[in-house]
């Protein structure tokens, strides 16, 4: 006699669970992309960077070439990632990511660090990315909230909303370059060097810090302070006692740029350099 057994409903669903083929696993890992891309640059030549989404780093190339280093984040799921393409035009070298990215967490991010010439001038362009420049060249630099780092010795433009803006002017000769620095919110740090000639405009309803003699021009409002100072580190070519060179001549003759820094509200700081004699070069404070 043949017996029939009857199986729990449960046991069964659990059978179904266990055999039933399981669906490919959907992946919630970002994807990386690196793009590296270069061209040569024609003397007397701009190079223009736009990258709305990340940081732009800026560094010295030998020979004549622009060569572009990317790396491309993409979140899961994106259909279209950020692009980087390099275009030249009217006698500019144009850098430029597109499409614009969306600010806030999950979106593609593109961080660049472009390799210039010596002698181009540079024109840096981003949202709330850094920016990162060195060179002798005029830079300009246009941010909304992202921080400013620049190490320079020629002309200087730099335009922000609430980015923080860092300058270090690095030079051994007489120096006199026109700096125009505005931000609204951000904090802007100057370090002028040894040998700087320039006249220098501040203005800012924040602190104003300033190694140097000053005098206040004109107060807009009860808390806006505009202050100027007239800067000229001139000397005469005298040695010490123990021969070390002490003090150079300068020229001034030459034209005296103006170096401004305006911040609505936020902090100012002008200082100096230092010498270091032992190594003849300048060092920071």
């Amino acid at each position: 006699m043949l017996r029939r057994h009857n199986i729990p409903v449960q046991l069964s669903l659990l059978f179904l669970v266990l055999y039933t083929p399981s669906a490919p696993a959907q992946t919630n890992e970002w994807g990386m992309e690196r793009v590296r891309m270069e061209k040569p640059l024609r003397a007397g030549h701009a190079v223009n960077v736009f990258n709305p989404c990340g940081d732009i780093r800026c560094r010295k190339l030998k020979d004549r070439n622009v060569a572009v280093f990317a790396i491309v984040q993409t979140p899961p799921g994106a259909l279209t990632p950020p692009e980087v393409t390099m275009v030249e035009s009217d006698g500019v070298m144009h850098v430029t990511v597109t499409p614009p990215c969306v600010k806030g967490p999950g979106q593609p991010r593109v961080d660049l660090t472009v390799f210039v010439p010596s002698g181009a001038p540079l024109n840096f362009a981003t949202v709330d990315g850094l920016v990162e420049a060195r060179g002798s060249e005029p830079v300009v630099i246009e941010t909304e909230s992202g921080q400013v780092n620049a190490r320079v010795s020629g002309p200087l433009s730099v335009t922000t909303q609430s980015g923080a803006v860092n300058v270090m002017v690095r030079t051994s000769e007489r120096w006199s370059q026109p700096v125009d620095i505005r931000t609204v919110t951000g904090d802007i740090h100057l370090r002028l060097p040894r040998y700087a000639d320039v006249r220098a405009r501040m203005r800012s309803a924040g602190r104003v810090s300033c190694d140097y003699s000053t005098r206040v021009e004109q107060a807009q409002s009860s808390h806006i302070k505009q202050v100027a100072s007239r800067i000229s580190e001139a000397c005469r070519s005298t040695r010490g006692w123990w021969g070390r060179l002490i003090g150079r001549t300068l020229h001034p003759a030459r034209p005296v740029h103006t170096v401004s820094l305006y911040s609505d509200r936020g902090r100012i700081d002008l200082l100096k350099h230092f010498p270091d004699w032992q190594g003849g070069e300048e060092r920071e404070q």
